[in-house]
């Protein structure tokens, strides 16, 4: 009994060895002002938001604070934008701001669903490396969330995502995603909550990177008080099983595309999850019966996802 436990926990850390970390994930190294492996939006070396520094954290000693900042008069001249509250921003890739500014120039006001994903893919770059054996199922982590009770003309937000890019046909794809909301959520102002991120995965080819993304925000009339989101202790999670669990079941998702109708061959009594390419779960069935009806209104790319198996394209017409 004593061997096989031995070769047990052999096996768990040969298993954790490769399963790649972000840098910092503590935030307890700092370089000029910078928490190392991250960072903000940037132009011409000024900060756009508040990045900080924070003595208040989940544990050891420092966590990372982003808020909101009005835009400086001379930047925002310089960038030809008025002197709004940029949000706060963080993440462990490379924020591009010059090649935001041209992407928006050119899409214009109106952004689509693929717009969007095209954007997210060429602004943010370098994140960290992962394992294309090893993929991960999660990003976990403590936050805090100092906010302003939502009136009629207030209202704060933060959002969470976590971005796996992989090599598809030659190009850096989003190939799978996870996003936490502070609308999913009962925040409570002064203290850490610990939180989960799952990850989708939209396609059958793996990642090779993933990028994580925190903002805060606020109205934008506003340019005092703005909420503040402490982050710590963030990490990446994966399997716990060293082989993935192949179903026997066959899962069937028609017509694709369809009218906004559709149905799922699955095994009765399945958890189904109707993901955006936002990571938004638009609608979630408990106890599904196999080929029941299913209504979705809004036009658009959709992912399914049943039984927490792989995600299947669906697209709504």
């Amino acid at each position: 009994m004593k061997k096989l436990f031995l070769v047990l926990a052999v096996s768990l850390m040969c298993f954790t060895a490769k399963a790649q970390q972000f840098t910092n994930p503590s935030f307890e190294s700092w370089t000029a002002n910078m928490p190392q492996g991250w960072s903000t939006l940037g132009f011409m070396g000024f900060n756009l938001c508040t990045m900080e520094q924070s003595t208040d954290a989940n544990t050891g000693n420092y966590s990372v604070k982003i808020a909101p900042k009005v835009l400086d008069a001379t930047i925002a001249a310089i960038m030809q934008m008025d002197s709004v509250a940029f949000p706060g921003f963080l993440t462990n890739g490379n924020f591009n701001i010059e090649v935001l500014m041209q992407f928006m120039s050119s899409a214009g006001s109106e952004l689509t669903e693929e717009d969007y994903m095209n954007l997210l893919t060429n602004v943010i770059t370098e994140g960290e490396q992962i394992e294309e054996d090893n993929q991960p199922t999660s990003v976990s982590g403590y936050y805090k969330f100092n906010y302003q009770p939502e009136t009629e003309t207030t209202y704060d937000y933060f959002e969470m995502m976590a971005l796996m890019f992989g090599e598809v046909e030659g190009q850096r794809t989003i190939v799978g995603m996870g996003a936490f909301y502070s609308d999913d959520v009962l925040a409570k102002t002064g203290e850490f909550q610990q939180f989960e991120m799952p990850i989708y995965y939209l396609t059958e080819y793996p990642a090779n990177e993933i990028v994580y993304i925190a903002i805060v925000g606020c109205e934008e009339t506003r340019i005092t008080n703005f909420p503040e989101f402490y982050l710590d202790d963030i990490m990446i999670n994966y399997s716990s099983s060293l082989e993935d669990v192949e179903t026997e079941v066959a899962t069937a998702i028609y017509p694709n595309p369809t009218n906004g109708k559709v149905r799922i061959n699955c095994e009765n009594n399945s958890h189904i999850q109707i993901v955006n390419p936002l990571g938004q779960v638009v609608k979630e069935i408990n106890n599904y019966t196999s080929n029941s009806l299913i209504e979705i209104e809004q036009k658009g790319i959709y992912f399914v996802r049943v039984n927490g198996e792989k995600a299947t394209k669906l697209v709504v017409e």
